[in-house]
């Protein structure tokens, strides 16, 4: 349930955040959905809630669904908890995800139940470069470690490589052995390239091995990801690919995914998702599977399943506000319907910048070093000249600190990337 809240949650953070048409960029701070069947019925409600710091930062985002409400608690950007309460359980929450934080680096997950019966707990150990070193994985309590990650770096942080753990009981005797072993392997700036896993059982003996390779068009964005499969002969055979288009803006206007026919020795796309942006920038997002030859049906518009085979017909009844209905043949089978309130961020949000929840650059302006944190592991920070040369690029975990005593004075462009991803971005200011 609390990945489908997750998934629910995204889909609401990514649907309804848009640009203004003026010089205000906007955000949301409440939405409600409804889905009506054809005698005039509500059979299904929605309803999420955003709440923003004195900064625009987001404090708070509640989402509501059948009868079970999330909960995300943020503080200067970063994620503190995920409390997930089931209808008529007050006040004890069914589920609470916490997170502890030192230096500005993530130091436990924590995943409690309200039966204390399943705790799970993640621990982070990191290198004095500030690279993750290790995850511990826990049950019931933090000492009660049961499999670990350790990561490897080499070639100037160009390979990463992750070695799990597993320690396992075979009546009164633990076996402790290696399950599995990711490989990453990225470019010059730390583009990731590859991704490779290898699986072992018990014994040390080699059960298989995947490898996901990345393609990207001339401006950098995700062209392709190709996976492949080990075979007995020692070969990689094709197994799935993902394919993304973009617009001449570079905005992401669809996707696809296929699998490999052996028969046909050619790729067989089964999955694309539509993007389609209004003139506020709000996206749009409708997902189809392809029923036969060149049939496509539609499955989900905006992460919000659709039923039975239908025809997509919606419009946007004003800047914040859309309605589609679900058809089959020409009886209306669902009627969705959404209302969305906004209010402006803070004027020095610039059109085009990203919200960059979580990311910071400081001090800026600067002077003989800066430090850069976003909220997640295996990220690269790029900075580049107002010419666009890059001019640095590192990968961190979490936080990190960059020496900028002997750059130019000026204004630098900085990205943070997470794999293939640019998660945020802005200006720095060398004194």
């Amino acid at each position: 349930m609390k990945k489908a809240l997750l998934t629910l949650a995204i889909a609401f953070l990514g649907g309804v955040t848009g640009f203004a048409q003026d010089e205000t960029v906007m955000q949301p701070t409440h939405v409600v959905g409804k889905r009506i069947n054809a005698e005039g019925t509500v059979t299904k409600e929605y309803e999420a809630a955003f709440s923003y710091d004195t900064d625009g930062k987001l404090h708070r985002f509640q989402f509501s669904e059948y009868g079970v409400t999330s909960t995300f608690n943020y503080e200067d950007g970063y994620l503190q908890s995920v409390l997930t309460l089931h209808e008529g359980t007050w006040p004890i929450y069914d589920e609470a995800l916490r997170f502890t934080y030192e230096d500005g680096r993530v130091k436990q997950e924590s995943h409690l139940w309200s039966d204390m019966n399943t705790n799970e707990y993640v621990l982070y150990e990191y290198y004095e470069d500030g690279r993750l070193a290790r995850k511990n994985y826990a049950s019931y309590h933090p000492e009660d470690v049961h499999s670990w990650s350790q990561f490897e770096y080499e070639n100037q942080g160009r390979t990463r490589i992750e070695t799990h753990t597993t320690q396992a009981f075979r009546g009164l005797s633990a076996v402790t052995y290696v399950d599995y072993r990711v490989t990453c392997q990225y470019d010059e700036n730390y583009t990731l390239l590859s991704e490779q896993k290898d699986q072992y059982d018990p014994e040390g003996e080699h059960k298989g091995s995947t490898r996901t390779s990345y393609t990207y068009t001339d401006a950098g964005k995700l062209e392709a990801k190709v996976t492949q499969k080990l075979t007995v002969g020692l070969l990689w055979m094709p197994q799935a690919i993902h394919q993304y288009v973009y617009d001449a803006e570079g905005l992401l206007t669809e996707q696809r995914e296929g699998i490999w026919s052996v028969e046909q020795s050619e790729w067989v796309f089964t999955k694309k998702t539509v993007h389609e942006y209004s003139a506020d920038r709000t996206v749009y997002t409708a997902t189809f599977y392809k029923k036969s030859g060149d049939e496509w049906v539609l499955d989900t518009f905006n992460g919000q399943q659709l039923f039975f085979e239908p025809e997509l017909k919606w419009q946007q009844n004003a800047l914040n506000s859309f309605a589609f209905e679900d058809l089959m043949g020409s009886a209306l089978v669902n009627q969705f319907e959404f209302e969305i309130t906004q209010t402006p961020k803070p004027t020095y949000y610039a059109v085009g910048d990203k919200e960059n929840r979580g990311f910071a650059v400081f001090p800026n302006p600067g002077r003989d070093a800066l430090t850069v944190t976003a909220p997640m592991e295996n990220a690269v920070v790029r900075i580049y000249d107002l010419r666009g040369r890059l001019v640095l690029a590192k990968p961190f975990d979490f936080q990190t600190d960059i020496h900028t005593g002997d750059w130019a004075t000026g204004v630098y462009l900085w990205e943070v990337w997470n794999g293939f991803s640019k998660a945020a971005s802005g200006k720095w200011v060398k004194q």
